[in-house]
């Protein structure tokens, strides 16, 4: 399990993503590689409070349906933590296609979805 003591310095960041977590607020980390955005982004969901019961069934649904429901597991209960690469087709971020599919944001339904490299990603699939 991921957790914030794991990460060394970055006090404004960790107190930022505290803040934005509390608030439901969206957020951009700017850095230069390696200075530990992605490791702080996987640990948020891990600050957020615990699914409720209608929030796992949402979740749930939504991995039951894409077929990705882990094995034995009747009930999603951990918030999820999605971070698509930015060469991601609009379809797999949004979902759809000829055998429409929910897509990344959906799956990050009720947990966090962290674009990486954010100005990589097309045009046309951020707009």
């Amino acid at each position: 399990m991921f957790d914030f003591k794991d990460v060394k310095g970055q006090k404004e960041i960790i107190e930022a993503s505290l803040l934005a977590a509390a608030g439901g607020h969206n957020m951009l980390m700017i850095g230069e590689p390696g200075c530990g955005k992605t490791m702080i982004a996987q640990r948020i969901p891990t600050i957020l409070p615990e699914m409720t019961e209608e929030e796992c069934l949402e979740v749930t649904k939504i991995y039951s349906i894409s077929g990705l429901l882990p094995a034995g597991h009747s009930l999603i209960r951990n918030r999820p933590f999605r971070a698509p690469h930015h060469n991601a087709s609009l379809n797999s971020l949004i979902g759809g296609g000829v055998n429409a599919m929910p897509g990344e944001v959906s799956l990050a339904h009720n947990g966090v979805l962290f674009l990486d490299e954010l100005a990589e990603f097309s045009r046309r699939t951020l707009v």
